[in-house]
């Protein structure tokens, strides 16, 4: 990215930055980063500590957390070693799609910086997710991608490579924050298309791929056949 050059607007990002104008106190108030996250100084830091497959978050002016999947250190085009991240991105909701690019885009214009943790019971091995995050350009390459923030997020994609499963904390602590404001009718509306969640990223790619590698965990395991995950339960 050249130094005029500004950071694309990403579709999430805008629509905090309108729910930011008119609920910026109650918007403070959300606990965004997913539980257990380790937040660092600047990029510099967390580019050191990241592993390649770690699910990396930045934090944009507006205040959500835009995920990527970290992807580790690669030739650039003129032979320079650099790091690579693979995230869903693009100019607006139309262009977003799934692509690696370097970890200098992916940071720049960006206020925080963190890491996601998870348990070792629910984690994937970082080889693993690394995998699936390069898989899964190759699939948005082929078949193109929808973006949806409630659905297809930056967020759902890297809790997926990470975790096996279709989640976004972000959403679900918006919809908490939306379920003690507007009529139950409202709430019931937003909880029905965010269960589309549940049937999984991409139309249920990650599944196959998941088993195609001789993975376990919840992912694999729905794919084969055994008791599908629960859905993401909301945070209360």
């Amino acid at each position: 990215m050249s130094d005029n050059q500004q950071p694309a607007a990403d579709p999430l990002a805008n629509l905090f930055s309108l729910a930011r104008d008119y609920l910026p106190e109650l918007l403070d108030k959300l606990e965004l980063l997913p539980p257990g996250a380790e937040q660092y100084v600047d990029s510099h830091v967390l580019a050191t500590k990241a592993k390649a497959g770690d699910q990396i978050m930045v934090q944009s002016p507006s205040g959500y957390w835009h995920h990527g999947i970290m992807i580790g250190m690669q030739p650039d085009a003129h032979g320079q070693e650099q790091y690579y991240v693979v995230d869903v991105w693009g100019e607006n909701k139309e262009s977003s799609t799934i692509s690696q690019r370097p970890y200098n885009d992916f940071v720049a214009g960006k206020v925080g910086f963190a890491r996601a943790h998870y348990g070792q019971k629910n984690v994937l091995p970082r080889a693993k997710s690394k995998a699936l995050a390069l898989y899964l350009v190759d699939v948005a390459r082929q078949r193109g991608f929808q973006y949806n923030v409630l659905e297809r997020n930056c967020e759902h994609f890297a809790t997926w490579c990470r975790i096996g499963r279709n989640t976004s904390h972000q959403v679900c602590e918006v919809h908490k924050l939306l379920s003690d404001m507007l009529p139950i009718t409202v709430v019931i509306t937003t909880v029905t298309v965010a269960a589309v969640a549940s049937v999984g990223f991409l139309g249920g790619s990650l599944g196959s791929v998941a088993t195609a590698m001789g993975g376990s965990g919840p992912a694999a395991e729905q794919q084969r056949g055994g008791t599908p995950p629960p859905s993401g339960k909301k945070r209360g």
